[in-house]
């Protein structure tokens, strides 16, 4: 029939595939399914900023923002005592539609 050896690596290759069969099961049956939607919202939720409270070095790094955009920025937020709206980002000289429309879902205001 089988040598000792033989039969040492069907018992081995048996049990591994045992043991696979099982974690696959346990996995599919205890471990909630992975979400891909909520996690890229929780990326996007990180990576958004408070226009009235964001600095000129990160305001620098938004797309289509250089320092003189973000320093009318901060002097308009100093002036008007803050944002009400996002919309407002459009009265700042420089701010073309495009860079409104790039900017506009990485901002809120609280």
């Amino acid at each position: 029939m089988f040598t000792l050896q033989e039969r040492k690596v069907l018992f081995f290759l048996i049990f591994v595939v045992v043991v696979g069969i099982g974690v696959d099961y346990l996995n599919k049956m205890y471990s909630p399914h992975f979400n891909w939607q909520d996690f890229i919202q929780r990326i996007d939720d990180e990576n958004k900023f408070d226009l009235n409270q964001i600095d000129e070095e990160t305001l620098i790094r938004m797309p289509g923002i250089g320092g003189i955009i973000a320093e009318r920025i901060i002097n308009y937020r100093q002036q008007q005592g803050g944002f009400r709206e996002i919309e407002e980002l459009k009265k700042i000289k420089g701010i073309r539609p495009t860079v409104y429309e790039k900017l506009k879902d990485r901002l809120y205001i609280r």
